[in-house]
């Protein structure tokens, strides 16, 4: 079923070790854990309060009560059509009809995959009036307000800025976004798209990372870990900000409406929530030289599941 509920995970059960170093509660330990918690808080309420919103556009659009729209979620997922660009299940027509409203991909559709006006129609015609009404919803009532912050007052804009300087709201307010993934592609960036010159970075000039300074250590391993998501929002708002026509090398993935936006959601929220209580902990905790002190004052159990916790953090999410 669609919108599973998320089991609690094991982070929250380290309180005791923190506790343990010192009880005090304005210890630094104390403050970033309940930083942390207070971040996986938010996380999974924002989440949540996102799953409703689509559920509650699906019972406006399809007049369905909301203890049924689970299951008929899943019966779109079930019902299948054949059309002359392939077999879709009508979840993932109703994701192929918003990608079709972003003018910015109709070229890629067009050139790479070999859509034409009446393969266009075609989606079209197979949709209910319903099934346009939920996906114009999804649009306007989900991916543009969410987006800007109105739905959870998280401004991915604002988050970008601070951590890795990058500037997302031209794309957003513009255009009909809705987030793709490219067949065979898991990193999603500039060298898929043609008629497009890369910038050049001068190797000499990149600058490096100061071993000595953890933050900077810490925010360069989380980095690795951020979700593709970030990257495909990135790279589409830079390559079509000069509104020229940019044409994707690669198709584009059929998805299912549902799970497609589930773990898109869950991807940002996961970042823009959780990044900054992540990088703050791990930059004072994942210290060589602070661990093996507390291994020689506290013992090698609470060093081992102090280690644990930060390896642990590295790769979760809610």
């Amino acid at each position: 079923m669609f919108f599973k509920k998320i089991p609690p995970r094991a982070i929250s059960e380290y309180s005791e070790i923190l506790k343990s170093l010192s009880p005090d509660k304005d210890f630094i330990g104390n403050k970033l854990y309940s930083e942390l918690l207070d971040a996986i808080k938010v996380t999974k309420s924002n989440i949540s309060l996102l799953k409703n919103k689509i559920k509650e556009i699906g019972v406006h659009a399809f007049q369905k009560d909301m203890n049924e729209i689970n299951s008929f979620f899943d019966s779109l997922n079930k019902e299948t059509v054949q059309l002359s660009v392939g077999k879709f299940t009508k979840a993932e027509l109703i994701k192929r009809w918003i990608e079709l409203q972003d003018k910015h991909l109709l070229p890629t559709f067009r050139r790479t995959m070999n859509y034409n006006q009446d393969s266009i129609g075609e989606i079209e015609k197979c949709l209910t009036r319903d099934e346009i009404e939920f996906a114009k919803g999804l649009l306007d009532q989900l991916l543009k307000p969410y987006l800007k912050g109105e739905l959870t007052g998280n401004k991915l804009n604002d988050f970008t800025r601070e951590y890795f300087y990058l500037n997302y709201t031209d794309y957003f307010e513009d255009n009909n976004y809705s987030p793709v993934k490219l067949i065979g592609v898991n990193d999603f960036n500039d060298k898929y798209y043609s008629n497009y010159d890369n910038w050049e970075q001068d190797e000499e000039e990149e600058e490096e990372i100061d071993s000595n300074d953890k933050q900077d250590q810490v925010e360069s391993d989380l980095n690795d870990l951020i979700p593709a998501s970030l990257s495909e929002i990135y790279y589409r708002n830079i390559i079509y900000s000069e509104d020229k026509e940019v044409v994707i090398k690669k198709p584009i993935s059929k998805e299912n409406i549902f799970l497609a936006l589930e773990n898109w959601i869950s991807d940002i929220e996961n970042t823009v929530n959780l990044y900054p209580a992540k990088l703050n902990f791990l930059s004072v905790f994942d210290d060589d030289k602070l661990l093996k002190t507390i291994r020689k004052h506290h013992g090698k159990t609470k060093y081992k599941e102090l280690k644990n916790l930060c390896n642990n953090l590295y790769d979760y999410n809610c």
